[in-house]
């Protein structure tokens, strides 16, 4: 389901100059984000209790901003906020591919101390 805000279309000699529809807000994004921001309510009790689950929460922040703004690009500013989705995805690949790379290395040599001792 999507909502239509505005259709802009500059004419000039004949000439379209400039037409850009600003973008729509969907219904099924608001949900989505909605489902994500849920797991920020037990994120405290659930890295108190995992702490090898803190090397996915910067990855996990990058989708939320994403997410949000996917759906503020709909009201402000939509090649901006367009752009930062894309970035915030790209950066969310980066983080959660360092981190899983660095919690690796650092189980590793837990587990080299383990088989010395």
């Amino acid at each position: 389901m999507k909502i239509q805000l505005k259709i802009l279309i500059t004419k000039f000699n004949k000439k379209v100059v400039r037409c850009r529809k600003i973008a729509s807000f969907e219904i099924m994004e608001f949900l989505a984000l909605i489902l994500l921001l849920l797991p920020f309510g037990f994120a405290y009790k659930i890295l108190k209790r995992r702490k090898d689950l803190i090397y996915l929460l910067p990855s996990f922040l990058f989708i939320l901003i994403s997410f949000l703004s996917t759906n503020l690009e709909a009201f402000f500013e939509p090649d901006l906020f367009n752009f930062l989705e894309h970035l915030s995805i790209m950066l969310a690949g980066i983080v959660l591919l360092a981190g899983l790379l660095i919690k690796r290395i650092y189980l590793d040599k837990l587990t080299r101390k383990s088989k010395i001792e």
